[in-house]
């Protein structure tokens, strides 16, 4: 009976210091993202690397290296803490790993596009920083090659 009372006293516990936080972070589809970034007061972190940012970027993003510790703490302090932060990388797995750190680090609002600049880009999304070549669906690209030949793809 005392190990019940104790670990119900434990989830408790947890539970309220969860609920404690003042900090959020949301995974929003692309066109969400595209409404989030474009009211004032929008910060824009882009946590992939400097070649992948150089490839294609959204405007106005702020390149942190997730990769590279020393780096992204160092680039963030530029954030203002008070105002949202929409985040993202190249499918949506740093980012969201940036999103978590950022919350747990006093980041009181935190944005993540689902499926990252990929997502966007197969969208026709426009970046800057490439060519703004659409990207299409293996399905689609499988759909363009013939299955009656031998072919070979680069």
């Amino acid at each position: 009976m005392q190990i019940i009372k104790l670990a119900t006293f434990a989830f408790t516990l947890c539970f309220l210091q969860s609920c404690a936080s003042n900090a959020q972070s949301v995974g929003l589809s692309v066109d969400d993202f595209e409404k989030g970034i474009a009211t004032a007061e929008t910060q824009l972190l882009d946590v992939r690397t400097a070649e992948e940012y150089q490839s294609g970027h959204l405007a106005n993003a702020l390149q942190a290296n997730w990769n590279n510790t020393a780096e992204f703490q160092k680039r963030v302090v530029a954030l203002d803490k008070s105002k949202p932060i929409y985040v993202y990388c190249l499918s949506g797995g740093r980012s969201g790993a940036a999103a978590a750190w950022l919350e747990q680090n006093g980041y009181k609002t935190v944005f993540n596009m689902k499926g990252g600049i990929n997502a966007w880009k197969q969208r026709n999304k426009a970046v800057e920083g490439s060519d703004n070549t659409p990207k299409i669906s293996l399905t689609d690209f499988l759909a363009t090659v013939p299955h009656d030949k031998i072919v070979l793809i680069d």
